[in-house]
């Protein structure tokens, strides 16, 4: 039987948690600052607060980010390349929706992301990495920096994310983000 915890006990925990957290922040933080720290905000927006509170915020935001089970949202690329392949096969289809023959490629050639059989979290924490690289360090981000920061998100330095470092390394060249 579980006795229950103390409220002494759970401020311990919550402050040791916190002190974890803080210590994996600034682990990132010095990381990013390695490869030349820039501040992505506009000129009037530099002032307040300091570009290392700000990349530490963000950092903070990554790891609660990555943390967080993602919801069961719109539908997948993995849906849409099915439907584009339906769409292809089946011309009637597509016309009784209304839905032009150019599309049902674009549909087809979709790719998943994660691809299937990954491990979904390990890819969360490789693109939280190229997004945070991306966004606050002169280099552009390569596929060990990409890794080192992914791993620090995901167990503190202690997990092999070579492989989701890799490939979202890859898609972002591919595929780059709007505002690279």
């Amino acid at each position: 039987m579980h006795k229950p915890l103390l409220a002494d006990e759970i401020i311990s925990r919550t402050l040791s948690e916190l002190a974890l957290s803080e210590l994996e922040v600034s682990r990132i933080v010095s990381e990013l600052g390695k490869r030349g720290l820039r501040d992505p905000r506009p000129l009037a927006a530099r002032k307040r607060p300091p570009l290392s509170e700000y990349v530490k915020a963000e950092v903070k935001k990554s790891l609660a980010r990555v943390r967080l089970d993602p919801p069961d949202g719109p539908p997948t690329a993995a849906v849409f390349h099915e439907l584009g392949k339906l769409l292809l096969r089946e011309p009637k289809l597509r016309r009784h929706l209304g839905i032009s023959e150019l599309q049902a490629k674009i549909y087809s050639a979709l790719e998943q992301e994660p691809p299937e059989g990954s491990d979904a979290f390990k890819h969360r924490c490789a693109d939280e990495a190229f997004y945070l690289l991306e966004t606050f360090t002169e280099k552009k981000p390569g596929w060990k920096a990409v890794e080192t920061i992914a791993s620090l998100l995901h167990s503190g330095g202690h997990a092999n994310l070579e492989r989701a470092s890799r490939r979202v390394h890859a898609n972002r060249n591919k595929y780059p983000r709007n505002n690279a």
